[in-house]
C-alpha cells in the first residue's frame, strides 16, 4: 500500500509493515551474528586467515551497529572480537554500552573481564568474572578468547 505524505495510515496495515521491517532488521543482524562467528572459528582452524577473517566479522557487527547502536547482542560480539584483537579499549567501551543497555548474556560480562584483565588488572576483571558465572549465555555470542597463564 503506497501512501501520500500526510495521508492517514490504517493502523492494522501500519502495524503489519513496521513489524515485517523490524523481522527483516532482526533477521539481518542475527545472520550478520552468525557469519561473524563463522569467521572467528575459521580464523582458529586456519591461522592464515586470522587477520582476514577478524576484519571482515568486525566489519559485519559494526555495519550492524549503524542501524541498531545499542543492540546488547551487536555491543557483546563486538567486544567479544575487539577484545580477541587486543583492542582492549574499545571492547571495554562497546560492552560498557551492553552492559548500561541492561545485558542480562553471560558474554557481555565474561568479555568485559578478559578485556579488562589485558588492559587493567586481574584483580579489576575479577568482579566481572564474578558477575559472569551468575548467568547464562546468549547462544548467539561467544566468549573473546582468554588465557590467563599466557600472560
Amino acid at each position: 500500500m503506497l501512501l501520500w505524505p500526510g495521508e492517514p495510515c490504517p493502523g492494522r496495515i501500519c502495524a503489519s509493515s513496521a513489524r515485517h521491517v523490524s523481522e527483516a532488521m532482526s533477521d539481518q543482524r542475527l545472520d550478520a551474528v552468525r557469519q561473524a562467528r563463522r569467521l572467528i572459528e575459521e580464523a582458529y582452524k586456519l591461522t592464515h586467515l586470522w587477520e582476514r577473517n577478524y576484519s571482515r566479522a568486525r566489519s559485519l557487527v559494526e555495519d550492524q551497529l549503524v542501524g541498531n547502536a545499542d543492540d546488547i547482542l551487536l555491543l557483546t560480539c563486538l567486544g567479544a572480537i575487539l577484545a580477541d584483537q587486543r583492542h582492549h579499549l574499545e571492547a571495554v567501551r562497546a560492552l560498557k554500552r551492553a552492559v548500561a543497555n541492561g545485558s542480562t548474556d553471560r558474554n557481555t560480562y565474561f568479555n568485559m573481564g578478559v578485556a579488562v584483565f589485558e588492559w587493567r588488572t586481574p584483580e579489576e576483571a575479577r568482579g566481572w568474572f564474578e558477575r559472569a558465572n551468575a548467568l547464562q549465555a546468549d547462544p548467539e555470542s561467544w566468549e573473546a578468547y582468554f588465557d590467563p597463564q599466557g600472560q
